[in-house]
């Protein structure tokens, strides 16, 4: 299913919805969906910061209504902290993740998944600093292509937020293999059982971290995700 609006594209399959919108400012006005625990954690945060953190939560709100029945409001859900900073829902089975760059959001909630990472980047030029985040091995698998290392960093945020960790968690496992399909690419690690699938749109790649064995389930998802760039 798609529903779109002027800001916002919210697509579901089963299971797993995902929601992608530009941050409209002043995103402040929406803080009344937060609750105070939520607010909490932007509490000393410069403007633009808030107006992020706000747009995606609010995003992840709606998306999640998609997945569970009897919520009155957005305002009653509340998206907090989990042990390692992730964004979680307590309570529940369904697994929330959120990322932004530039003025684009995008937030994913799956039911009865194993694990969930999603990032959202900006085509950006990389120089010597993609030796920073990749060995020689995966310069060599990435031919050092530029395009290709924008798909590789990505992946590989999407994959630390399956993890639930930071960065530095980078420099922990390698990318073994990147497959070109149709509407996306197939990003494979070194020794784990989990893909991540970058998604080109328009200036951005979106890519999705799952558990291998799951892909199934997103697949018909990311087709409608490629043929619906009107936001960017």
């Amino acid at each position: 299913m798609i529903v779109r609006t002027e800001d916002i594209i919210l697509l579901s399959a089963e299971n797993i919805t995902f929601g992608i919108g530009k941050i409209r400012h002043p995103q402040l006005q929406q803080r009344q969906l937060l609750c105070q625990e939520e607010l909490n954690n932007i509490a000393d945060a410069v403007d633009q910061r808030k107006e992020e953190f706000i747009a995606g939560r609010v995003l992840a709100k709606k998306i999640y209504t998609k997945l569970v029945d009897n919520v009155e409001s957005l305002s009653d859900v509340h998206i907090l902290k989990g042990n390692l900073g992730e964004p979680i829902i307590t309570d529940t089975n369904v697994l929330i993740s959120i990322s932004h760059h530039d003025d684009m959001v995008i937030a994913c909630a799956a039911k009865d998944f194993r694990g969930i990472g999603i990032d959202i980047h900006k085509k950006t030029k990389f120089g010597d600093e993609a030796d920073l985040f990749l060995s020689n091995k995966e310069l060599r698998i990435l031919e050092n292509k530029n395009e290709n290392f924008n798909i590789a960093w990505t992946a590989k945020e999407s994959y630390v937020k399956y993890c639930k960790h930071g960065l530095e968690l980078f420099e922990m496992f390698e990318i073994a293999d990147v497959k070109q399909k149709k509407y996306w690419y197939e990003v494979y690690f070194e020794n784990i059982e989990i893909v991540s699938f970058v998604i080109p749109y328009g200036e951005f790649y979106i890519s999705l971290a799952i558990n291998k064995y799951e892909d199934y389930k997103i697949k018909s998802l990311i087709r409608s995700l490629n043929v619906n760039k009107k936001l960017y």
